[in-house]
């Protein structure tokens, strides 16, 4: 069971190095930024056989696009398919956050979470907070969550929404608002764990706060960023 589980942690790499090439401007969206799988290969400093098994994830979960035989590329994302993805959500982060609290092995589960929520304090509170940091540390939070909850497919779920986030996020013109309200989402996030530490029930509703602050910030602050943004139909 090792080398699956070995294996599905390099291909999580590789989604996220790829990601990164968006976050950093080394790689554009849409199809006339189409690029190979060789050449993520040697962007990413990955195998080729892990970019591949990235990249058929990203195709399923639609952050990437493909022309066989010819190249892939990078779908832009649009407040409204990330709104869909957090509506989603709704439905997973609130029972795995209760399910957790009711598991017999709350100790154990826990303790898992905890160390990725060391990992999301950092990124929030560090002198060298960034956004991508920020968003890429919360959606493993609340993904992990959802794993030790009970909800893997849920958690996989979560992991999009984080990727789709830091692809939507990359725009600098959304960067001041989410600047602005971070330290409510960490807060939020501190709450979460402080209950799910204590076995308090009372974490469901932390969570739907959670979700609610995102869900803010998408319909009444990005929105108006990006009101003019020419995205790219998708081919359907």
């Amino acid at each position: 069971m090792q080398p699956m589980g070995h294996s599905i942690e390099e291909r999580n790499a590789a989604i996220n190095a790829i990601v990164e090439l968006v976050v950093t401007g080394k790689l554009g969206l849409g199809q006339e930024s189409l690029t190979y799988e060789q050449e993520l290969a040697e962007s990413t400093v990955t195998e080729i056989e892990v970019i591949r098994r990235a990249c058929a994830v990203m195709i399923r979960d639609g952050l990437m696009g493909q022309r066989p035989g010819v190249g892939v590329w990078i779908w832009p994302v649009s407040v409204e398919e990330l709104g869909q993805c957090l509506t989603l959500r709704s439905r997973i982060d609130v029972p795995a956050a209760v399910s957790l609290v009711a598991s017999l092995e709350i100790g154990k589960k826990v303790e898992a979470v905890e160390h990725v929520y060391r990992k999301f304090l950092l990124a929030a509170t560090s002198n060298e907070w960034n956004v991508d940091r920020f968003i890429h540390g919360d959606a493993l939070f609340h993904a992990r969550i959802a794993a030790e909850g009970g909800y893997p497919t849920g958690a996989e779920i979560i992991e999009t929404w984080g990727r789709k986030c830091r692809i939507l996020f990359a725009r600098i013109d959304c960067h001041e608002e989410i600047t602005r309200l971070h330290m409510e989402i960490a807060a939020l996030n501190d709450e979460i764990f402080r209950l799910l530490k204590a076995g308090d029930m009372s974490v469901a509703k932390s969570s739907e706060a959670y979700l609610e602050s995102w869900r803010h910030l998408l319909n009444h602050e990005v929105s108006a960023f990006l009101k003019t943004a020419k995205l790219e139909v998708r081919e359907t």
